[in-house]
């Protein structure tokens, strides 16, 4: 190769380098990255409960610290922090499990997420026919009369 194609080549590499160097140090000083603790706390979710089974535990939210830079920091909303636990293939009983968090913006990173666990009772749903029978007792009031009982199916609590 011709030595003055390859001096030039270097030189065009080195002022590429470059360029991209202070490219980045110029975006980095008009938005700069910062690392800070949400303001908010983030409640969670359960996400992937089977159909026949039930989770209860008491009620976490989290503190997360992300890493963005600014212009991101200061549009963040409460709705775009999502923290959740993946109850897919949980067993039966008390477990803990760790929390997830997404955020719906880029760029940004989770750094910490406090806690990092929540303790979860996770219970087979069960149900049972039992027969129910209505005993009226007593006389109804002056005025008042009696009508024949009904019963209803009481509604899920879940």
């Amino acid at each position: 190769m011709n030595p003055e194609i390859r001096q030039n080549l270097s030189l065009l590499s080195l002022s590429v380098l470059l360029a991209i160097f202070f490219w980045a140090i110029a975006v980095e000083s008009e938005d700069p990255t910062i690392q800070r603790t949400y303001p908010n706390t983030i409640a969670v979710a359960y996400r992937n409960l089977p159909d026949d089974k039930i989770a209860y535990g008491e009620d976490v939210r989290v503190q997360v610290t992300l890493r963005t830079p600014q212009s991101i920091w200061e549009s963040l909303r409460p709705e775009d922090i999502n923290a959740y636990v993946d109850l897919s293939d949980v067993a039966t009983g008390t477990v803990d499990l760790p929390i997830q968090v997404e955020v719906d913006r880029s760029p940004l990173e989770v750094v910490s997420v406090s806690p990092k666990e929540i303790r979860l009772t996770i219970e087979q749903i069960a149900e049972k026919d039992v027969p129910v029978m209505v005993i009226q007792e007593g006389t109804p009031a002056l005025g008042y009369e009696t009508q024949d009982s009904t019963t209803s199916e009481a509604p899920h609590p879940w």
